[in-house]
Formats: structure tokens, C-alpha cells, sequence
């Protein structure tokens, strides 16, 4: 599958989510289906598969509007430090990597909404709280 890379000029991926490896391709004759990401050398994927939006998490997916599902992200300033967790279903996976403004003069966001613009687990949550968003991207990748 097909998957842009957002916060990588929108770079293209080819995607194979069995085995959660990834290449860059020039152009593709393929619609897009979703978003992904490396988080250090983590893969990240949302994408639509069979009407549902799919997060992937290396190996791991969940059904990102199964009420099930929680996703949690939060900042440790002191450490400056990121925290992503994602329960649900019967499994668990969590990140922690710096934070996208640690190297930034002041670094401390004062803006929570900075958060989803450059930080794409951000993202991930804005999209899980927000049921419109979801079918929007259902729609657009489905």
C-alpha cells in the first residue's frame, strides 16, 4: 500500500503492514491510503483497510474508532521527553522519544495545538478524538 509521509514533505512509502516494512518510491501508479512515520526506527502507520482507519505500531494494530481504544500523550518537560501509549483490544504499545521542541529557544510549548503541527503522534491523537476527522480520512483513503 501506498502511504505519505506528512511531516516528510510528503514523501511516498510503499507499505507492507504484515510484515511492517517500508521503501520510498519516486511516483506510484497506486492511490494513497494513509499516513505513516518513523519515530527513531519505529514504524507508524494510519491508514484505511476494509472501511476501518487502522493505527500500526510496528507489528501491532488497533482499530483507531473502537471504543476500546485509548491513546495517551503527554509531555515530560523535565526530561523533555514525549510520551505515545495505545491500550485496546488486548494489546498495549507505548513510545517515548524527545520532544519535537526540545532544541527550540525557550522550549517549553506554551500552545498545546503546536503539538499535532509538528509532532505526528500528535497527530495521531487528534485524529482518535475526533469522529469527524476519522470519516474524513475514510472517506479520502477508503
Amino acid at each position: 500500500m501506498i502511504l505519505s509521509k506528512p511531516y516528510d514533505q510528503n514523501r511516498l512509502v510503499e507499505f507492507n503492514p504484515g510484515l511492517a516494512n517500508h521503501h520510498l518510491v519516486s511516483d506510484s501508479n497506486q492511490d494513497e491510503c494513509g499516513v505513516f512515520h518513523l519515530e527513531g526506527d519505529i514504524p507508524v502507520a494510519l491508514y484505511c483497510d476494509s472501511g476501518k482507519l487502522i493505527l500500526q505500531l510496528q507489528n501491532k494494530c488497533w482499530d483507531i474508532a473502537s471504543p476500546n481504544v485509548k491513546l495517551n500523550y503527554f509531555h515530560d518537560f523535565k526530561l523533555a521527553k514525549t510520551h505515545f501509549s495505545i491500550e485496546g483490544d488486548g494489546q498495549s504499545d507505548s513510545i517515548e522519544y524527545i520532544s519535537w521542541w526540545s532544541e527550540l529557544p525557550g522550549s517549553i510549548p506554551l500552545n498545546p495545538e503546536e503539538d499535532k503541527e509538528e509532532d505526528f503522534m500528535a497527530y495521531l491523537l487528534d485524529v482518535w478524538k475526533n469522529e469527524r476527522v476519522q470519516k474524513k480520512l475514510i472517506d479520502s483513503w477508503g
